[in-house]
């Protein structure tokens, strides 16, 4: 059996020519975000993010720089939330394959302004 190799972002494959990574490694995250909204809206340990806007309480609004190739809620996500015993979820009606639209919410999922990490997997468009 014979396995491609890696090369400055691209898998070589014998057979096929070269590809780039972001289209074939799976497993790895698509996008990520990691914020603090009382230091800034998103930090730069942040990948495939361009611009994150804050809507208010507990609602954070990420635009991506490459495009999934389906709705960022059909893809699986993960998110944690730091404080307040809070916890992050994605907002189905406002995500989509170029925005990743998620809300903080405490235990009585009542919004909450708390730093939070979300996670994306899925395909590049």
């Amino acid at each position: 059996m014979s396995y491609g190799k890696i090369r400055a972002n691209f898998i070589e494959h014998n057979s096929a020519g070269s590809v780039p990574t972001e289209y074939v490694v799976e497993g790895t995250v698509k996008a990520k975000v990691a914020a603090d909204p009382a230091a800034s809206i998103y930090s730069n340990s942040s990948i495939n993010i361009t611009s994150g806007v804050d809507e208010g309480t507990g609602d954070y609004k990420y635009n991506l720089t490459n495009n999934l190739a389906r709705n960022v809620a059909q893809e699986y996500c993960s998110g944690t939330a730091m404080g307040n015993s809070a916890c992050v979820r994605i907002k189905t009606a406002e995500s989509s394959t170029s925005v990743m639209d998620i809300e903080s919410m405490n235990s009585s999922f009542s919004t909450v302004d708390a730093a939070h990490a979300m996670g994306c997997w899925g395909d590049l468009a």
